[in-house]
């Protein structure tokens, strides 16, 4: 019922009740005829006075008492719910006030973040096509990439991506940076040609060797092509296996939160038990064509960006670009992508056969890092189909301690002669400062400080160390090594992670 109207309602029985309560006489009473010379004179007195004078034709009148008070308690109970009532009304306005103010900050709020991240989005896309202008990498592909551009201002690098040699050498050499694409949920991405295909079958093969679970969704090739792994080649079987994978990892999640056991303790035990899957996901632009239930598509995408990396879970998507539409137009996923590792293989063009080739360079951007690197990636001669692993480097039996198990994934890279370098690298450097290299990735001090000062807009220090150097928080001879390398290049102002 509406409050207002049971006020109204209350109000109204207090004043009927206050009518009655001051109606008619309370005490009965007596009514005579007094005898006068002039004839008789009708009084009347309260029934409980005895009459001490002549008095003829006495009656009685009950008074009304019981109305009165009955009026008057009704009055009383009418008044006090209408008051009542007023100011509960009154409260509740003030609540609804209250909680349109907060509804409208949080619509607000909504908007904000919705724009900064619509914003973050746009700077990202223009980042990356501005390097794409940079290093002349969406060339048409059926004439040489320097063709009717003589009015361009074009730098000697990228006249020399332009005549890279295809690539030809049998035994790839590694850099550090490649580690980081092991065990991170990845996209890797380019154009037709770039040699993405044959880079993550190296990275495939790599996982393996590292002791990885190897999965590939690939609905384009067959058993032949990935022997040695788990393929699942037709949109139906790649739909059971996304579900899997999302119950395992939400499951894994579940367990852990029941468990006593520290994260890395947990994340050892994973690798003990033969528990490290990686996923390869080809072909990831046409899943959401064929892939019926989105909800699933969503939920995959979503987990393996933001819960693989703790459950020893990381998938590696493969697409034509790092757009929203490259892992199947998800809606809110942009933010995701913006942020996830990347790295873009460069194509160029063969001037002998005017076709789209590898360049053997890539642009790629680490966890927690917006600033793109241009790096020599590894050359490779042949597309790699077996992915069997002898013996001598099976790791069934894995240790149980975390750190020896990383050890084992460093060791199955080599270590490069390469250098990767950040763009815009300053044409000339002190012979101090080049001959000095930090972290991994072998950058250079001003290089190195500027990486770490991008990283700890989104992470902690702790956070910039382990992700950066790839080591775990702790007194092994790695982080104590990482530490004092990251407070050599920032300084002992930092606060203590």
């Amino acid at each position: 019922m509406n409050p207002k109207l049971m006020m109204l309602s209350a109000f109204g029985l207090g004043i009927l009740g206050a009518s009655i309560a001051t109606a008619g006489h309370f005490d009965g009473r007596l009514i005579y005829c007094q005898p006068s010379p002039t004839g008789c004179a009708e009084r009347s007195v309260p029934d409980w006075v005895r009459l001490n004078v002549p008095a003829e034709n006495v009656r009685r009148e009950p008074g009304a008492a019981g109305w009165k008070l009955s009026g008057a308690f009704l009055a009383v109970a009418g008044f006090g719910a209408a008051m009542n009532l007023a100011r509960s009304l009154a409260n509740q306005e003030a609540k609804a006030q209250k909680y349109q103010n907060i509804w409208e900050g949080v619509n607000l709020e909504k908007l904000r973040i919705q724009s900064q991240a619509e914003l973050e989005a746009f700077n990202q896309q223009a980042m990356i096509q501005a390097a794409e202008l940079s290093y002349a990498v969406l060339e048409p592909y059926d004439q040489p990439l320097l063709d009717g551009r003589d009015s361009l201002d074009v730098s000697n690098q990228i006249e020399a991506t332009a005549v890279s040699e295809p690539q030809t050498e049998t035994d790839p050499k590694f850099t550090p940076w490649l580690k980081s694409f092991l065990s991170s949920t990845a996209l890797v991405w380019g154009n037709q040609g770039s040699g993405k295909s044959w880079f993550v079958r190296l990275l495939a093969q790599k996982k393996v060797e590292a002791g990885y679970k190897v999965i590939v969704f690939d609905p384009n090739s067959n058993a032949r092509e990935w022997e040695g792994v788990e393929l699942y080649n037709t949109y139906e079987d790649i739909e059971g296996a996304m579900a899997s994978y999302v119950g395992e990892v939400m499951g894994r999640y579940e367990e852990f939160g029941r468990s006593d056991i520290s994260e890395e303790e947990w994340r050892a035990r994973l690798w003990k038990d033969g528990k490290a899957i990686t996923i390869i996901a080809e072909e990831a632009t046409t899943y959401a064509d064929f892939i019926s239930d989105k909800d699933l598509l969503s939920k995959f995408a979503k987990v393996s960006a933001t819960l693989s990396r703790k459950q020893e879970m990381p998938v590696t998507f493969v697409a034509h670009n790092n757009t929203q539409t490259c892992l199947g137009d998800i809606k809110g996923l942009a933010n995701l992508i913006a942020r996830m590792q990347q790295i873009q293989l460069l194509a160029t063009t063969d001037p002998s056969t005017s076709q789209p080739v590898a360049s053997g360079k890539a642009l790629i951007r680490l966890d927690g890092s917006t600033e793109w690197m241009e790096v020599s990636t590894p050359k490779i001669e042949r597309k790699i189909t077996n992915f069997k692993v002898g013996k001598e480097s099976d790791h069934a039996d894995k240790p149980n301690d975390l750190d020896i198990q990383r050890e084992l994934l460093n060791q199955a890279w080599q270590m490069p002669a390469a250098e990767p370098e950040p763009l815009n690298q300053p044409e000339q450097e002190t012979s101090s400062s080049s001959d000095e290299r930090f972290t991994p990735l072998e950058l250079p001090r001003e290089k190195a400080i500027k990486l770490i000062k991008q990283m700890r807009t989104e992470l902690n220090q702790t956070q910039v160390i382990e992700s950066l150097w790839e080591v775990t928080k702790g007194g092994s001879v790695g982080w104590k090594k990482a530490y004092a390398e990251f407070k050599e290049l920032i300084g002992d102002g930092d606060e203590q992670s």
